[in-house]
């Protein structure tokens, strides 16, 4: 039960469960920070079809409230509520095909396919040798979840067929980070 003490603060304050509810400092300080997770070493070899980027060894770093899930089967990430910030780093690799070309996108998984990050393509130098080439994607996105939850998939497919582009673990990561 709460009570004040001798300085006028009140003590034993219980979380707030509704909008309106006084907060306690605990229950404040634990929605400041927000839920982060961390996938490392996304990866895949694509067709030229669209396919989920393989989400391999996922981390969450904190999420007190059980809001993100990764679903490692279907290569999805569902986040339950709440505004989200994803970042992605993607390394890509080309061999044999100086010309080759790399895709990407971001998209809701079922309902509206709402789309994140449009389709980027990744060029390598067509002037080059063959020889195997990398380069770094980066994308973001704020996700609002606010309402229902999301969830998304990263996917992946290559220019034309025998074009030999991968989407390297090392060195890819995503994060999500709840900012409201």
């Amino acid at each position: 039960e709460a009570a004040t003490n001798q300085y006028n603060k009140i003590t034993n304050l219980a979380d707030p469960t509704d909008p309106n509810d006084a907060a306690n400092l605990k229950s404040v300080l634990d929605k400041i920070v927000g839920a982060a997770a961390v996938i490392h070493g996304p990866s895949k070899t694509p067709t030229t079809s669209y396919a989920n980027l393989e989400l391999g060894d996922f981390q969450t770093e904190y999420d007190p409230d059980g809001v993100i899930s990764v679903n490692t089967t279907d290569h999805t990430v569902t986040l339950a509520s709440g505004v989200w910030r994803m970042d992605g780093h993607l390394t890509v690799k080309a061999t044999s095909d100086a010309s080759a070309t790399g895709k990407y996108k971001v998209l809701q998984d079922g309902g509206s396919a709402t789309v994140y990050v449009p389709e980027t393509t990744i060029d390598f130098d067509p002037g080059g040798s063959g020889d195997q080439e990398y380069l770094t994607a980066h994308f973001s996105a704020v996700i609002n979840a606010s309402s229902s939850a999301i969830t998304l998939k990263v996917q992946v497919k290559e220019s034309s067929s025998g074009s030999e582009v991968t989407f390297e673990s090392a060195g890819s990561c995503i994060t999500f980070q709840r900012i409201a």
